[in-house]
């Protein structure tokens, strides 16, 4: 977002190396340039959606919102003493992917550099169907494999909406799944 480029970062260290300051000052001094430097950089190369050299972001493929809209704000800079510098990261955000928790970091990276995700139909989230009534398509469907249901002493075939009105989304779809001998897709990449 807000990187250095290597003559810039070549500079920083030369100046830096000759500045004769005591560890905690120096330490100091890079916080304060990530900061005040390199963050407000980055806020700024978002505003503009355009990349440290000035040349403008690649646009969206669909719609005309700005990219990587919320992501400068979670922006945080960590003192790291023990290797005399600093390490600037993405932190918070309450991203979620369903229940789980997903870093805003890989956020950001999925945004910037896209991603394989491969769904399972066992992760995937579903609302409970069992006390809504059997859609038309599935009630269509029963009839169409000689669904029958008992009137008296006769078997009778219903018609879709006795079957809709009668019979629960879920049972429906099982029975429907069942009798045509299909077999289920049980993941997907994306």
């Amino acid at each position: 977002m807000g990187e250095l480029n290597q003559q810039q970062l070549k500079q920083m260290r030369e100046t830096l190396a000759k500045a004769d300051l005591p560890p905690r000052k120096r330490q100091r001094l890079l916080w304060r340039i990530a900061k005040l430097g390199i963050v407000a950089a980055a806020k700024r190369h978002q505003r503009q959606q355009a990349a440290p050299d000035g040349t403008p972001w690649e646009p969206r493929k669909r719609g005309k919102g700005k990219m990587l809209k919320g992501l400068p704000k979670l922006l945080a800079v960590r003192e790291m003493p023990e290797i005399q510098g600093v390490r600037i990261y993405l932190k918070g955000g309450n991203y979620r992917n369903g229940t789980k928790p997903i870093a805003a970091g890989l956020v950001g990276a999925v945004q910037q550099d896209g991603a394989r995700i491969q769904m399972k139909a066992s992760n995937a989230p579903r609302k409970p169907q069992a006390d809504k009534p059997a859609l038309p398509r599935q009630a269509k469907r029963l009839r169409a494999l000689g669904y029958k249901t008992r009137k008296g002493k006769r078997w009778v075939k219903p018609s879709s909406k006795q079957i809709m009105e009668n019979h629960e989304h879920g049972p429906g779809g099982i029975t429907d799944s069942k009798t045509e001998r299909h077999t289920l897709k049980t993941h997907m990449d994306h």
